[in-house]
């Protein structure tokens, strides 16, 4: 068995002594051994993780951090859903969660609202399908099936790239909100983990702690948090400030445990800074819908000075679709140089990794000889074999999205990240980056941004500066070398 880091077996150690808990260590520190690490051996255990790394746990990380010591089952479909065994660990994807008891209600309510007499409803977009209603009633009750028991007593419960459970208005994070209730209720734990708590806006962190019940021993109640977070009620809503950095570190402090990779991993070779590869795009040459270009122009110059403004009235906000057709057809009038970038490597024999969020660039790139492609759309089982094989030096290259790619995944055979376009969350970018550069890489990391000189791509820069803001905050909650936090 592999022989675990310093920083690891404390972190195993923090872990066991709390029920609670939220391990937030940054990319390539190793939280899913040290998630391990801290298992009572043979204890029941529910691994809630993304699809796409139900192979990566099932196949890799169990057997290679705590051999023979359970038995793996995958739920494999919807409705199949068990609580484990002793000597045993379930593994889960968010979809395959159980329907929450309050689902199946609604949904008979539903239907008994369909059935009945509709005509003095005056909204029709409040009236109920019938057939609509009873095949929602099904699908429910189907996802219900192996719910109604409970969880087995001191039962570990760990949740993957926890992040995606910040929604409160999210199905699954509903569902998975019920399973730690009732987890917490029979004495077991609950053990989260994620290097990302906060991706957009200050609501998501506060979503995250409320799902795994770590909300009040953080920071008290919603309003503490508030001002710590710096949000007020504006005139559209809920707008937030600056941060108070030190508030919401010293919240995070009490029930997370972040440390970062430069701290515990020093001889990791560094991040270089980027090199900013600038290309000229005529906005009049792009691929748009004559829809699209009339829209822009009826908006004026100024379009895209509202893209996720604080503030912003309803009427200035650029639809989100609009947004998403434009980056897009900015992000092919990349690909001529983009190619050009790649070619120069593939002749220098040095393997490359290209990201992007748009899925035509990178399957342009794919699907050259000696690539692959990891888009979400492949299997586990088709996405570790493409890993494996770039890691044995059978692949040129790999070319993923940015947030397929940014997960569970080690591509560290090169030492160079192509970014064809940022995502406007900048963890995604910095998460895909981090495929590169963790434990194991021998050289420096550079990076490669493919920049337009576009007006939405200027403020793209504008936002992830204020988002970069949120995890700069986490980061301020890490476990310093000359600081002692918990």
């Amino acid at each position: 068995m592999p022989t675990l880091y310093p920083d690891q077996e404390r972190g195993a150690a923090w872990l066991r002594e709390r029920n609670l808990a939220l391990l937030a260590d940054e990319f390539g520190v190793g939280k899913s051994a040290t998630f391990l690490a801290a298992l009572e051996s043979g204890r029941p255990t529910l691994l809630v993780v993304p699809a796409c790394l139900r192979h990566n746990w099932g196949a890799k990380e169990i057997p290679k951090w705590r051999p023979g010591e359970w038995e793996v089952h995958h739920v494999s479909s919807v409705g199949s859903f068990r609580w484990p065994r002793m000597r045993e660990i379930v593994i889960a994807s968010p979809e395959m969660l159980p329907a929450t008891t309050g689902e199946v209600r609604r949904a008979e309510a539903d239907v008994r609202a369909a059935a009945g007499c509709q005509e003095d409803v005056l909204d029709f977009a409040k009236r109920i399908d019938p057939a609509k209603a009873l095949a929602r009633l099904e699908r429910v009750t189907k996802a219900r099936g192996g719910a109604d028991q409970l969880p087995p007593e001191g039962m570990v419960l760990g949740i993957d790239e926890a992040h995606e459970f910040s929604n409160n208005k999210s199905i699954q994070t509903g569902r998975l909100r019920a399973i730690v209730k009732s987890t917490v209720k029979r004495g077991g734990r609950v053990h989260a983990l994620t290097a990302t708590p906060v991706l957009n806006d200050p609501s998501e962190l506060w979503g995250l702690l409320t799902t795994m019940q770590l909300h009040k021993l953080a920071f008290g109640d919603w309003w503490r948090y508030l001002y710590a977070a710096g949000g007020f009620e504006g005139r559209f809503g809920m707008e937030w400030g600056e941060p108070r950095a030190e508030k919401i570190a010293a919240g995070l402090r009490g029930v997370a445990l972040r440390r970062l990779l430069d701290d515990v991993r020093p001889n990791v070779p560094p991040l270089l800074r980027p090199i900013v590869h600038r290309v000229d795009i005529d906005e009049g040459a792009l691929a748009l819908r004559d829809s699209d270009r009339e829209e822009l122009r009826r908006r004026g110059p100024d379009v895209w000075r509202h893209v996720e403004e604080p503030g912003a009235s309803r009427d200035d906000k650029v639809p989100f679709e609009l947004i998403a057709r434009v980056g897009a057809a900015i992000s092919a009038a990349k690909v001529p140089a983009v190619l050009r970038i790649v070619e120069e490597y593939e002749r220098a024999g040095e393997p490359l990794v290209v990201g992007g969020p748009f899925l035509a660039p990178i399957q342009a790139i794919g699907s050259r000889d000696g690539w692959a492609t990891i888009s979400g759309a492949e299997s586990a089982e088709k996405r570790h074999a493409i890993v494996t094989a770039y890691a044995r030096g059978e692949l040129r290259g790999v070319a993923a999205t940015i947030r397929a790619g940014g997960v569970g995944i080690d591509l560290i055979r090169g030492a160079t990240v192509l970014v064809i376009d940022r995502d406007w969350v900048p963890s995604w970018t910095r998460q895909f980056l981090a495929r590169v550069r963790r434990t194991g890489q021998t050289r420096p990391v550079q990076p490669i941004f493919v920049r337009a000189d576009h007006p939405l791509e200027m403020r793209k820069d504008e936002t992830t500066e204020r988002k970069l803001a949120l995890m700069r905050c986490v980061d301020a909650a890490a476990e310093r070398p000359e600081v002692v936090t918990c």
